[in-house]
Order: structure tokens, then C-alpha cells, then sequence
């Protein structure tokens, strides 16, 4: 422990004496470490850390599959089905997500509300923090009115209060009691309060899928076995109900997660490759300094010193250094980790257990001692490769081991250039998908619209007649303000709400192997279609006209259009939706597709109805303005509360507001693979910067006395220039075959971008090519600059 101690001593001595070397190698080190403990944090909390359950590998997600949409949640009927049929799971709960608006406490708000069967907690098996669970007495028709709270929601509205259970809340008009309050880690569905399903068994309803469903397996049951049994036992369904579909179960590890784990694991990737290149740029520096102290450590081992010993001590500063290195970098880390939570979309998984925890840490200095080791190897064998004999006798400028240490530190930095071209080549991929997601056409207007819900709750607005006299009513209202333009509604808007989808049936066709493709349906009202900018191609849209008592009636889409009734007019002609049994619905207009779901996602079939023939109680206004859409966010909750006092506006934002949001993924991985890069190109150049200044430094009698005889500046800039181009050469055509190869993995998350984009791939290479040569030009002109006499005095 003295000798360790000693050495401890010795290394922080020798750190004082040259500050400037211990601190670029101490921030270079921050940064490696400090990226990938931040990056680490992320991976721990959504990829590694178990899910806050009980036996959470027992938890399966339970799908309906059809031919059209693999993984659709359950209707009533047959989630009854599979929980009364089934033999392999101990629990099986769904829930529906929705929205209530509460009133009794301030303002009315929307909340978020997810309505859950009773058995749901036997299924995640976490109990409530304060109180009990749904019963299942309460999750009958006519069940007693009960609600269970959000551990924030607890905070938030009832200060924590330990005797909040007896309280009541009122929701969509209804007071329920609270009967308790679930941890913090229960986040399903990322609900505000949970209530009731209490739905009664109508087969009727077997074709309406909105329930998600999860299980839990019986004890030695695995996810391949319940897979196998729920697939026969869909097969059975089938049977029995002709439009039955298939059944599927997946691990509920795997549902959370989702494809965001490729995402990570190539930030992952990234980081680790700014580690290597802040290792390289530390070993170069201790390569340089190694040199320095070579004639006292061949000194001092000709003198007995074991070469243990002083590897030891050299091991000793190097870890010491990034330990250092690690703190700091712990410190970056947790901004690193705050500023991911503040950028990341509010759906990302498990994104509130992200954090710096006590495995965080561990991880950290795990990797600081390791990084300590692999950087502080190569100086320290360095230091024992020559006979201290010749090392005193020789004079390091012209040693043999002075060209080692340059050989060694060019083969760093050839490393260097080649790993951070790697990585800007990867961001630079990920930036063009990301331009090309964020310019494509939306097929609609995006500019000054505003967009807000209104959600009517049953129990005051159960009659149609009602809901259509409050639509018309809010319509007419803001229609009248100023610097509105136009005016409509739909219940699900693009790139926010979607999948409402049912088979459909063209009339006097028939589908190949009965299998009907799915048709996403919306239901508009007012001037949607030319608020939101969507043309009309052919046809008429809808009018005042198209009510309950007209014919049925609906627009298609232009991707309907060109998919069943290619080279025919489809107005006039007749289609079925909402299942194969619904009306048949004239087709009085064709208008332009939209990409409803994603903007890296081709438009979908999709077909629209009159909200007059099909009345919704939760519909999406979108206003057409003349100036600032936010303007008038004011006027028309005024002119909504004199409708009704107790109806909110929720969710208000601007359509740009919206599009922003739906890029916030492949936005958040370009931001962050862009600053990783840049951060591995600025460690690279310095390095590059590091060995040509070494370089120089070493031929320092040489350039001298050419400069003496007269030699040309412009012809030792070339001379000391060459050396550089080689190593640049060599560092890009390593990287760039290294991103060629490596690239692909990029594959699914690029946008219309090949992995192996020409553009990208010379604009980068020559970018970092013109950003190393600046780096070696400057020592190559402070070269020029030696005063030949003072070298030869010193001859």
C-alpha cells in the first residue's frame, strides 16, 4: 500500500509539473467516458434493467393478428375468449387508453384515463401504494364508480396526501371514488387514472379491436409454448367465427422496447468509437511524454530498478489520469442523461427510469480503470524497449526510439482519422435521412394551422342529436372569428391518431382467398379537406346534405383509387367498411393522399365519412389562419366555453407543432449521433495536430539547418506536409472502407438513403481530409519559423 501510495504521490507531482499535459488528456478522457456512461445510463434503464415487476420474463403482450395488421390489440368479445379458453397463462388483463375531462377541482382538463379490466393487477402483480385495486365487482355493468390514481397524478393534484383513498374525483361527469394510488413504476399506458372497463359481452362487437392485452404465464410455461397453444387456440376460433382471426404472443420485454433497441445499440457503437479515439489521443500523449522520461527510466532500471515496478508506477498515472477523466466524465454524463430525458419523445420507452444510478457508477469506473490500462500499456512497454545502455549513450532526437515513438503515434492517429470518419460518415447518413423524413411531402398544409381536441363525454352528450348540435354550434362560432379562414374536424388526425382500421368490400368484388386489406377510416365534419389543404381530385366532398337520413356516402383517398380502381372512375361506385356487414357507402369524391401514420411511410388506403351519417364524440379541429395560429387559442376557448363551461380545449398546438413531434425519434438519434461525431472529428484533429507538432518538434536540428543553407519555407512546409498526407491517406481510406462495411447496419433507420451513399461518402472524406491538413499545416509552418542560428549554436 506505501509503494502504491508512493506512486500515487510521484504521478500527481509529475501532473503539477506540465498542467496543460494533464489537462488535455483529462478532458479528452471526459468526453469518452462522460458519452458513455450518458449513453450507458440509457441502455441500463430501457435494454438491461428488468422491468419493475414481479417475474417480469413471465409477462407476454397477446395480439389479434390479421392478414394486414400482425400485431392489432382485441376486441371485447375475444379477449373473453382467450381468457376463458386459454391454459396457459395464470392472469390475462386489456386496458383501453382514452382521455376524461375532470372538473370539481379549477378549470375543466382533459386528463389522460385508461379504462382496465380487474384483472390486470393480477397480471402485473405490483400492488397499489396506497389502497387496493379495481374489483372484480367493479369491473361489471353497473359496477360501483371507482378510480385509481398515478403516483404523479397523487402528487400533483392531491399533495401526496395519505388519505387520499375515500376521496372522489370527477371525471366526464361522473364522481368516482378513489379506492387507491399505484407506485411510481406502474406506468401503463402512461395513464393519469385508471377506472373500470365494465364492458357487458355483445358478439356484435367482435369485429371492434381496441383493447392492447398482456398476460402472465403459469410457472415452467415459456413464450414459444404459449405462442404455439394461443395460435391452435385461434385456429379454433376461426372456426367457430368466420371473421375471426389469428392469435399471436409476444414477450412484453420485447412490446416496451420495440425497435428503439437497434436505435441505442448504435449509439452505443458510437460512443465506444469516441473512447477509442480519446485513448488513442491520451496514448499519444504519454507516448510523447514517455519519450521524455526515457534516459531516467533506462536510468534508473541500469541502476536495479524492476521493470515491474516501474511499469507499475506508469500504470498507476495513466489510471490515475482517467480516473480523473471519469469523475469529470460522470459529471457530463449527468447533463448528457438530463438533456436525452428533455429531447426524447414522451413515448420513449421507460424513458422516466432513466438515469445515473449505483450500476451507472459502477459501470463508469469500471471502464476508467480499463481505459486507464489500455491507453497507459503501450508507453509503458515502450519504456522498457530499449537497452539502457544505448539509451544513455544516445541522444533521443536521434534514437532509434524516437522513431518508434513516431511510428507508434502515427499508427494513433491513422486509428483516429479512420474511427471518427467511421462515425461521421454514420451521422452523416442519419442527417440526410432525417432532411429527407422533414421536407417530405405531407399532403396536406402545414403552415398557420391550428389544431386542438374536443372529447364530448357520454354521460352528458349520449344522444347524436346533441353531439351534432355542439359540432355545429363550436363550427359556426370559429368559423366567425377573425383571421380564421376555414374550419373542420376529424376524429383522428394525421400523425397523431391512426389505425382505426376494418375490413371493407367494393361492391360486386370479391378478395383473393377472402382475405380483405384494411382500410384506415376517418369521420370529417366542416371544411376539413380545405383547412388542411387536401385536394380534391375528382367528385364532389361533403356536404350539409349527407346527413343521417341521406345515403351513405365517402371520399376516398388517391391510394384507394390507384390500388382497386385503376384505370376506372370509382365515383359512383359503392364500398363497405367498419366490417363486411355495414352499409353500402356511394364513393362521391377522390382527394389527395395524406401519410397519415408516419412521414417516412408511404400514404395508406384510407376512407373518409361524414361526420352527420356517423357522429363521434371525440373530434380534432383544425383552423386555417391568416396570421399566428396561437393568436387565437383564447378566443376560441371562449367561444367553446359559451357552448359549454365544462368542455376543455386539450392538446393545442399548431400542425408544425405536430410534424415537429412525429420526427422527434430519428431527429433525437441524428442530433446525437451528429454530436458524437463531432466530438470524435475535434479529439481526431487534435491528436493529428498532437504528432505533427511531436514530429516537427524531433527534427527540429535538421529543418534548422536547411533553413541555414538556404532552403526554400514553401519547401519545408512541403517536406513536413508529406508526412502528414500519409498518415491522412491512410486514416481515410482505412475509415472509409470501415464505414462501408460497417454502415449497413444503418440500413433499416435510413429514409430513401443508401447505407453506402456516394454523396456522403466523399463529402465526408474530404472534409475530414481538409480538417487533418489544417491540422498539420500549422506545425508545418511554425517550422519554417526556427531561427537556424540558435540550432547551430547549439550543434
Amino acid at each position: 500500500m506505501d509503494t502504491f501510495l508512493q506512486d500515487v504521490r510521484f504521478a500527481l507531482r509529475l501532473f503539477a509539473r506540465n498542467p496543460w499535459f494533464a489537462a488535455l488528456a483529462v478532458v479528452a478522457l471526459a468526453l469518452g467516458i462522460g458519452a458513455n456512461t450518458a449513453v450507458f445510463s440509457v441502455v441500463h434503464a430501457v435494454l438491461i434493467k428488468p422491468l419493475p415487476f414481479p417475474n417480469p420474463d413471465a409477462l407476454v403482450a397477446v395480439y389479434d393478428t390479421q392478414p394486414f395488421c400482425p400485431t392489432c390489440p382485441a376486441s371485447f368479445p375475444k379477449y373473453v375468449d382467450w381468457r376463458d379458453q386459454n391454459a396457459v397463462f395464470d392472469a390475462i388483463g386489456g386496458s383501453s387508453p382514452g382521455s376524461s375531462v375532470l372538473t370539481g377541482k379549477g378549470n375543466p382538463e382533459r386528463i389522460r384515463t385508461t379504462r382496465v379490466t380487474a384483472s390486470l393487477f393480477r397480471v402485473f402483480q405490483l400492488a397499489p401504494l396506497v389502497g387496493r385495486w379495481i374489483s372484480e365487482d367493479e369491473d361489471k355493468p353497473g359496477g360501483a364508480p371507482v378510480a385509481v390514481l398515478s403516483y404523479g397524478f397523487w402528487q400533483e393534484r392531491f399533495a401526496g396526501d395519505p388519505n387520499v383513498v375515500g376521496q372522489t374525483i370527477v371525471l366526464d361527469g361522473i364522481t368516482r371514488t378513489i379506492v387507491g394510488v399505484m407506485p411510481v413504476d406502474f406506468t401503463v399506458q402512461r395513464a393519469q387514472v385508471w377506472v373500470p372497463l365494465a364492458l357487458a359481452l355483445d358478439q356484435k362487437r367482435r369485429g371492434n379491436h381496441f383493447m392492447p392485452v398482456v398476460a402472465r404465464l403459469k410457472p415452467g410455461v415459456s413464450v414459444a409454448t404459449a405462442q404455439r397453444e394461443m395460435i391452435a387456440l385461434g385456429v379454433r376460433l376461426a372456426k367457430e367465427y368466420p371473421t375471426n382471426h389469428g392469435i399471436d404472443v409476444v414477450s412484453y420485454r420485447d412490446v416496451v422496447v420495440g425497435d428503439t433497441g437497434r436505435s441505442l445499440l448504435v449509439l452505443v457503437g458510437s460512443v465506444a468509437f469516441v473512447l477509442l479515439i480519446a485513448c488513442a489521443n491520451v496514448a499519444n500523449l504519454l507516448l510523447a511524454r514517455a519519450a521524455s522520461r526515457r534516459r531516467e527510466i533506462t536510468i534508473r532500471t541500469a541502476l536495479g530498478a524492476a521493470r515491474a515496478r516501474l511499469a507499475r508506477q506508469l500504470l498507476t498515472e495513466s489510471v490515475l489520469l482517467a480516473l480523473v477523466g471519469g469523475a469529470f466524465g460522470v459529471l457530463l454524463a449527468f447533463w448528457g442523461v438530463r438533456a436525452f430525458v428533455s429531447m426524447a419523445p414522451v413515448n420513449f420507452p421507460r424513458l422516466t427510469s432513466i438515469g445515473v444510478d449505483a450500476g451507472v457508477l459502477a459501470f463508469t469506473l469500471a471502464i476508467s480503470v480499463a481505459t486507464g490500462i489500455v491507453f497507459g500499456l503501450a508507453p509503458a512497454l515502450h519504456a522498457f524497449h530499449q537497452h539502457p545502455s544505448d539509451a544513455i549513450k544516445q541522444d533521443e532526437t536521434r534514437s532509434g526510439s524516437g522513431r518508434g515513438v513516431r511510428r507508434a503515434s502515427s499508427a494513433l492517429v491513422v486509428i483516429e482519422i479512420a474511427l471518427s470518419l467511421v462515425l461521421l460518415i454514420g451521422a452523416g447518413l442519419m442527417m440526410k435521412s432525417l432532411l429527407r423524413i422533414v421536407h417530405q411531402d405531407a399532403g396536406f398544409t402545414v403552415e398557420r394551422l391550428l389544431t386542438f381536441e374536443l372529447t364530448l363525454p357520454n354521460s352528458r352528450y349520449s344522444d347524436h342529436a346533441r353531439v351534432t348540435a355542439f359540432y355545429d354550434d363550436a363550427l359556426s362560432r370559429i368559423r366567425g372569428l377573425p383571421g380564421v379562414q376555414r374550419v373542420g374536424a376529424i376524429n383522428m388526425l394525421p400523425l397523431v391518431n391512426w389505425g382505426n382500421n376494418s375490413d371493407f368490400t367494393i361492391e360486386g368484388r370479391t378478395w383473393p382467398d377472402g382475405r380483405s386489406p384494411l382500410l384506415e377510416t376517418r369521420v370529417v365534419r366542416g371544411d376539413y379537406f380545405q383547412a388542411m389543404g387536401i385536394h380534391l381530385l375528382r367528385g364532389r366532398l361533403f356536404t350539409e346534405r349527407d346527413n343521417a337520413t341521406a345515403p351513405k356516402v365517402v371520399i376516398i383517398n388517391e391510394t384507394v383509387a390507384q390500388r382497386f380502381f385503376a384505370g376506372d372512375d370509382p365515383v359512383g361506385k359503392r364500398l363497405t367498411f367498419y366490417g363486411s356487414g355495414g352499409p353500402l357507402s356511394e364513393i362521391v369524391g377522390v382527394v389527395s393522399s395524406v401519410r397519415s401514420a408516419d412521414l417516412s411511410r408511404l400514404p395508406l388506403i384510407e376512407a373518409y365519412a361524414p361526420d352527420l351519417q356517423y357522429p363521434n364524440n371525440s373530434m380534432t379541429f383544425v383552423v386555417r389562419t391568416s396570421a399566428e395560429p396561437t393568436a387565437l387559442t383564447a378566443a376560441i376557448r371562449q367561444e367553446i366555453a359559451a357552448i359549454d363551461a365544462l368542455q376543455p380545449l386539450s392538446a393545442v398546438r399548431t400542425m408544425e407543432e405536430v410534424v415537429r413531434t412525429s420526427t422527434a425519434r430519428p431527429r433525437l438519434l441524428s442530433v446525437l449521433t451528429g454530436v458524437f461525431a463531432l466530438i470524435a472529428g475535434l479529439l481526431a484533429a487534435v491528436g493529428t495536430y498532437g504528432i505533427m507538432a511531436y514530429s516537427v518538434s524531433q527534427q527540429t536540428r535538421e529543418i534548422g539547418i536547411r533553413m541555414a543553407m538556404g532552403a526554400d519555407p514553401a519547401a519545408v512546409i512541403r517536406v513536413v506536409l508529406g508526412d502528414g498526407v500519409k498518415l491522412i491517406a491512410a486514416g481515410v481510406a482505412l475509415g472509409a472502407a470501415g464505414a462501408f462495411a460497417l454502415t449497413n447496419v444503418l440500413t433499416t433507420m435510413l429514409y430513401e438513403v443508401s447505407p453506402t451513399d456516394p454523396t456522403v461518402f466523399a463529402t465526408t472524406c474530404a472534409g475530414v481530409a481538409c480538417v487533418a491538413l489544417a491540422a498539420c499545416y500549422v506545425p508545418a509552418r511554425s517550422a519554417t519559423r526556427v531561427d537556424p542560428m540558435i540550432v547551430l549554436r547549439e550543434l
